[in-house]
Parts: structure tokens; sequence; C-alpha cells
């Protein structure tokens, strides 16, 4: 696998925003925020890169669901829960780390127990989903995410009284992770309904999709969350369906794609950064795109051996998305990248997370 990255990907990337610093936080520093309660839950806001089995539960939006085996060979008791993933995702791992629970449960399996936990830690994500509602196609919208999120809130003050409510989501952290499917699913796709191609260019497009996303953080502040984490968008053009579709399946990564990732996150940056300087909040960027591009061109450096093939999919068409139940998966996903066509495996989750601590300090929580 060549070493070198192509120059679409030499971009600064300013990791963290506001006052935190490039320290990192320890698990051992995470576990004392919680017991402090300077730390109570993760709202985890998002696609499938952080959805944790939404999708199930919600009948009307089903086409992506990953609540079949292959899927979750690698949970807990080889369970499929939903995660399009061979075990966990990085808000799991994060939330081990800070001792809050074994993983984060989805919004809507914690609804369907008619219980209202006093722990806001909880994915709101749904599979499929972007910041542009016509990406959303028989998946569940974004705007429903908050408004499940703001259903949570006024459940949690019924619980607990509104003071101890806001207290409690204020020390909590939304988690963001979205932007990917506005890309692939839509823009790039010609037989998209909206034909969004059409109507913008690249660079006006991601203008509109960052314009949601500040909007939905302003609808995320007024809720009381006070810190966030907010994911780049992916090096979208080294997924294996992309290069696939591109007739570039073992070779380098698509340019048009990363060109425009590396585009909208340049934007995110900047809004979340003018987000930080007119509230009152905790920012931090945290670089999905520049890991996952080093870990497909430097795949040694992370412990993997293939950077190109998924574990599991893709046999039949280059196209297949998800896994197949009928064939078999690769002997070891803790050597793969990529668990199917778009989305990575465990152990490239594992690595994001530890990322993640590393854009953490104890000032994040002050």
């Amino acid at each position: 696998m060549a070493s070198k990255i192509p120059t679409v990907a030499v971009l600064v990337i300013v990791a963290t925003l506001c006052c935190v610093l490039a320290d990192g936080l320890t698990i051992e520093e995470a576990r004392n925020l919680t017991a402090q309660k300077k730390m109570t839950g993760f709202i985890v806001i998002g696609d499938s890169t952080v959805d944790t089995g939404n999708n199930n539960y919600y009948p009307l939006y089903s086409v992506l669901e990953a609540n079949f085996p292959p899927y979750g060979e690698n949970f807990y008791n080889r369970t499929a829960t939903g995660r399009f993933c061979d075990g966990q995702l990085a808000p799991d791992y994060l939330t081990k780390y800070f001792n809050l629970g074994e993983y984060v449960p989805a919004i809507l399996l914690l609804n369907s127990e008619k219980i209202v936990y006093s722990q806001p830690n909880a994915s709101y994500a749904s599979a499929g989903t972007g910041f542009d509602n016509c990406t959303a196609v028989n998946v569940w919208p974004f705007p429903d995410e908050l408004v499940w999120f703001n259903k949570y809130v006024q459940d949690l003050s019924a619980l607990v009284g509104n003071e101890t409510a806001k207290e409690t989501i204020n020390n909590a952290v939304c988690l963001f992770s979205m932007g990917t499917n506005d890309w692939i699913r839509n823009y790039f796709i010609p037989e998209n309904i909206c034909g969004r191609a059409l109507q913008y260019t690249v660079d006006q497009y991601a203008d509109f999709l960052v314009r949601v996303f500040n909007q939905s953080l302003e609808v995320l502040y007024k809720g009381g969350c006070r810190r966030f984490i907010v994911y780049s968008v992916p090096a979208t053009g080294c997924m294996p369906t992309v290069k696939a579709v591109a007739g570039n399946f073992s070779g380098k990564c698509v340019d048009r794609f990363n060109n425009a990732a590396v585009i909208h996150n340049t934007k995110i940056q900047q809004a979340l950064l003018g987000f930080n300087q007119t509230h009152d909040v905790k920012t931090a960027y945290v670089s999905f795109y520049e890991l996952l591009l080093d870990a497909v061109y430097n795949s040694s450096k992370y412990g993997f051996t293939e950077s190109s093939i998924p574990c599991c999919g893709m046999l039949l068409s280059p196209r297949a998305i998800l896994c197949n139940p009928l064939l078999p998966t690769c002997p070891d996903a803790s050597k793969n990248v990529f668990w199917d066509s778009v989305h990575p495996t465990q152990a490239f989750y594992e690595i994001l997370a530890n990322k993640t601590m590393d854009a953490l300090t104890y000032g994040f929580f002050s």
C-alpha cells in the first residue's frame, strides 16, 4: 500500500476549538469526571456512523437496517443490534471510557421500554439520513432526531425537575457525526429525485448543508447542550463502494468525493468556530477524514492489513452497501479498515474513539 497521501488531503485541520488543548484525556480522568457528575452522558446525533439501532424501532423508515448477521459478530453475545459494524462504534467506546455503561443505547429502544432515564446517554442517530431532507429517502429524517431530543428534555424535566434536568443536559456532551450521506446518497447520485448537483455547485451545496448544521446547533443549545464534539465527514472517496463504482476498486481514492468532503469539512470548522465565539459553549473538532484517509494509505501504521476490500459484502455487486447474511466474512475483521462497503470496522472505531479522547482535556468539562 502506498504511503503517500494524495494532495487533496493536504489541509491544516484545527483539531480542537476554544480552550481544549491537544494533551488528551486519560480514561482515569474521564471516569473521575463522571464520578464528580461533571460528565453525565453522550447525546449522539448523526447517521450510521453513530446509529446504535434506532432504525430497528421506526417501522415507517426501515430500508436501512443492520439487525441481522453478520453485523454484530464481534459485539456482546454476537448480537446484531442495528449498528452498521461488526461490533462497537466510537460512542460505545467513549461511553465505556467515561464509565457511563457498556455501550450507547438507541433512544427509540429506551422509548420502547417506556422508561425515562435520568442519565442522558443515548444515540438519536439514524442510518442513511443527512442534513438535507432529500437525503433521507426511506429513512428517518434528521429533524426527527432533534424532535426526539427535545422530547427527552421534556420527559427528563418532568422526572427530576427543570433545574436538575438543565444541569444534567448542560453537563452532557453532544456528539455530532453527519454529512456523509448528503454526498454519497444524494449529490453524487444522478438519479436522486432532488437533483442537487443540478441546483448547486459543490461549494454551494456545502454552504446549504452547513446552514442546516448551524440551525441544529441552535436547537441543541436551546435544549441545554453546552459541550459539542463534531466529527468531520470522512474520506468518502476511499469507501469501497465509491471506488468500485468508479472502476477503481483496489486503487487510489476518488478525488471528487474527497474534494467535496474537504470543502464541507472546512466550512463545518468555520461554522463551529463562529458558534463557539458567539455562545457559551466548549467545542472540539475531530477529523474523521484525516484518520480514515491515513488508515487507507498507511494501513500498517494502525495494524490493518486490508484497506480496500471490506470484510463483508460486495461479492455480488460493486454497488452493494450492506453485508449479505448468506456470504462469508473475512477471517479477522480487526485487520480490515472497512466492515462493509461504506462503514469501518470496530477496530477502526476504537482508534477514532481514542483520537476523540486526545481532543479532550479537563478544561472541556469545566
